[in-house]
C-alpha cells in the first residue's frame, strides 16, 4: 500500500539520470530524505524544473520502496541570495552542512532556519545576507555540537571572533595556543578559510573552490575516502 506525504522540502542536492532525477531534501516533518522524480530529467517535466539547488518546494510524495515525487510547487527560490557569488558559495556551504547533519525532524529548528533565510533574501542587502548566512552555518554547527559558537577563550572566558584553536578549544589573540591554528571571522575570505578548515576536519567536507576573483566559480563537494 502506498503511503502519501506532503509538505515543505528544502533541496540540498540532486543527481540527474537518463530520464529521472533523485534529489535530497530536508523537511520539518520527514527529516532528510532522498526522493525520486520519474521522468524529471525530461525537458517537458514541470517537476524537474522546480528542483534547483536551494529551492524550497511544496511537495506531494508517495512511498513505496522509496519516496517518489508526484507534484512540486516552488515556494521560495531565494533569488536574491543566489544573485551574488560570495553569497551563493556561503549558501552552498550551508546546504552541504545540513546534508551532513539534518537527519531527524527538528521542526522548530527547521522553521527558524527557513525564516532567517527568507528575511535575508527579502532584505536585498548583500553584506547582510553574507554575514547572516555565515551565522546560520555557525548556528547549525553549534546545534549539532560540531563547534560551540560564539567561541569562548579557554583562558579568559571572553567571546572571541579572532584568535586560534587546538584540540583543547579556542583562544583569543591575547592567549593564543603555541601550536594552534589561526582563525578570523571578520571578512568573507577569513570566514570561508575558517569553514574550509573546520568542515574538512569535523564533517569530511572539502570546499574545492572559493568565491573570490583569484579562484573559479564556487562548488561544495564531499571528499572521497
Amino acid at each position: 500500500m502506498r503511503e502519501y506525504v506532503s509538505g515543505l522540502f528544502l533541496i540540498l542536492d540532486s543527481k540527474k539520470y537518463t530520464d529521472d532525477i533523485a534529489f535530497r531534501g530536508i523537511s520539518p516533518f520527514e527529516g532528510q530524505q532522498t526522493i525520486v522524480v520519474k521522468g524529471g530529467n525530461r525537458e517537458t517535466s514541470r517537476r524537474g524544473k522546480a528542483l534547483d539547488l536551494g529551492n524550497t518546494i511544496k511537495a506531494k510524495l508517495y512511498k513505496r520502496h522509496h519516496y517518489y515525487l508526484t507534484e512540486a510547487e516552488i515556494v521560495e527560490s531565494f533569488s536574491f541570495i543566489k544573485s551574488d557569488l560570495v553569497t551563493i558559495v556561503l549558501f552552498q556551504i550551508l546546504l552541504a552542512v545540513l546534508k551532513h547533519t539534518y537527519f531527524l525532524p527538528e521542526r522548530s529548528f527547521f522553521f527558524s532556519l527557513y525564516q532567517s533565510l527568507l528575511e535575508l533574501n527579502e532584505a536585498k542587502d548583500v553584506e547582510r545576507a553574507q554575514l547572516g548566512i555565515f551565522l546560520l552555518i555557525m548556528k547549525v554547527l553549534s546545534f549539532y555540537d560540531v563547534v560551540s559558537f560564539p567561541f569562548t577563550c579557554n583562558i579568559c572566558g571572553v567571546h572571541t571572533y579572532q584568535g586560534n584553536f587546538d584540540y583543547l578549544g579556542y583562544y583569543c589573540n591575547d592567549h593564543k595556543a603555541k601550536e594552534g591554528t589561526d582563525f578570523s571571522l571578520f571578512s568573507n575570505e577569513d570566514r570561508v578559510a575558517y569553514l574550509s578548515l573546520i568542515l574538512k576536519d569535523q564533517l569530511n567536507i572539502t570546499l574545492s573552490r572559493h568565491p573570490f576573483p583569484k579562484h573559479h566559480a564556487p562548488s561544495v563537494e564531499k571528499r572521497s575516502n
